[in-house]
């Protein structure tokens, strides 16, 4: 089943084999070029090497999570849509997920007829589309040197950054 969205590349990222094994089966008929990564740091490499339209991410990557892998893919000229894995598929985390910049978030166990919906749709999106769905995340040091993650508004063509409502010192 060869079409347009066929051409984007899919990355797998996941610390569970299951997962990867799962996915591979369930969009085999799409005929997509897949990647896997188990850690952050591998699909880092990858998305140096590769252009990754749509990355299906397990929630928790010990020791990071999808979070720290939208702080990584902002960078990137075109970053491909984070799809959000879970057992833990709640409320929260859909609303979480969908308001810091992910695509979907899919429960686990897999539907397949839902994992090739919201991949399919995604693929074409990010390939006749490109935009994140909201401006990406930014790590931004404070005052203190802590680190924060803000939004980036997109104003005029010029990325500016979202102050927050209240003033610091």
């Amino acid at each position: 089943m060869l079409n347009a969205e066929s051409s984007t590349p899919i990355l797998s990222l996941s610390p569970c084999t299951d997962d990867h094994e799962a996915l591979s089966g369930i969009l085999q008929p799409y005929e997509w070029t897949m990647h896997r990564a188990s850690t952050l740091a591998d699909s880092t490499q990858l998305l140096q090497r590769h252009s990754i339209g749509v990355i299906v991410c397990d929630r928790d990557l010990p020791p990071h999570s999808w979070k720290d892998l939208l702080l990584e893919v902002a960078a990137l000229p075109k970053p491909p849509l984070i799809i959000v894995t879970s057992r833990h598929a709640d409320d929260y985390l859909w609303a979480e997920a969908l308001n810091l910049g992910a695509y979907d978030v899919l429960p686990k166990p897999f539907d397949a007829a839902e994992v090739r919906r919201t991949v399919r749709i995604a693929a074409l999106h990010w390939q006749w589309n490109g935009e994140p769905a909201l401006p990406p995340l930014v790590k931004v040091a404070g005052a203190s040197g802590a680190h924060r993650v803000e939004r980036k508004a997109f104003t005029g063509g010029r990325a500016k950054r979202s102050r927050s409502s209240h003033s610091g010192a």
